[in-house]
């Protein structure tokens, strides 16, 4: 995706953004500033709206607190320090946290949404995507196509999807929460060297056993 031309290249700054007034941007992407809900508190933060093209947009945020929508088009998406939200939109888009907890989501079509150095939250979609957690002790959410999940550093808890998904726990003590959707999974809980510790797997229902399993510590849940 990464040779793809992009249609636009938006530089995004909260700080220039002007409350409830649409501020145009480069090649028709529009930048407001919204109110939501910080998780932690019950105090209001300003977050600024990035928005792109229906075009294949490449789209880079500096400030801190950016809400970023990639709309139609092959998107690239990389956040800044904040704690901010992306969605891809439909296309084949590529999304990258940074530091902050991160929430990215690629949405239809085969995506590649990655978290950054915090503790993020990563979806993907009804395609066939590549997730990658990063760094940080993250979620991360394969959706219903035949998924790639990566959880890398950190203790990540790993949720597979309805298709024939490939999951990767890597470094840390993770955990995967599966059900038995009668496709195979294959599932590596932990890092396979030889002085890592085995992962959790949590089986809710009852496991499937079409799931191969490799390095993982099993638990049922009814």
């Amino acid at each position: 995706m990464g040779s793809l031309p992009p249609r636009a290249r938006l530089f995004a700054a909260a700080a220039a953004a002007i409350t409830a007034a649409a501020v145009p941007a480069v090649s028709g992407a529009t930048t407001t500033t919204t109110t939501t809900a910080v998780q932690t508190t019950a105090r209001a933060a300003q977050m600024a709206l990035v928005q792109g093209t229906n075009g294949n947009d490449q789209i880079i945020t500096k400030k801190r607190a950016q809400l970023v929508y990639g709309l139609d088009g092959d998107d690239w998406i990389r956040l800044g320090r904040g704690d901010d939200r992306a969605f891809g939109g439909d296309g084949n888009d590529w999304l990258h946290g940074n530091e902050g907890r991160d929430y990215v989501s690629g949405g239809p079509g085969q995506d590649h949404p990655q978290g950054g150095s915090g503790n993020d939250r990563v979806y993907g979609g009804p395609g066939n995507d590549e997730l990658d957690g990063d760094s940080g002790n993250d979620r991360l959410f394969a959706g219903s196509g035949d998924d790639q999940v990566t959880g890398d550093e950190g203790d990540d808890i790993i949720y597979p999807g309805d298709g024939a998904d490939e999951i990767y726990g890597e470094e840390g003590n993770n955990t995967i929460i599966a059900t038995n959707d009668g496709v195979r999974d294959d599932i590596f809980c932990n890092s396979m060297r030889l002085d890592s510790p085995p992962g959790l797997i949590i089986y809710r229902g009852e496991r499937d056993p079409l799931d191969a399993l490799r390095n993982c510590k099993v638990q049922v849940k009814r």
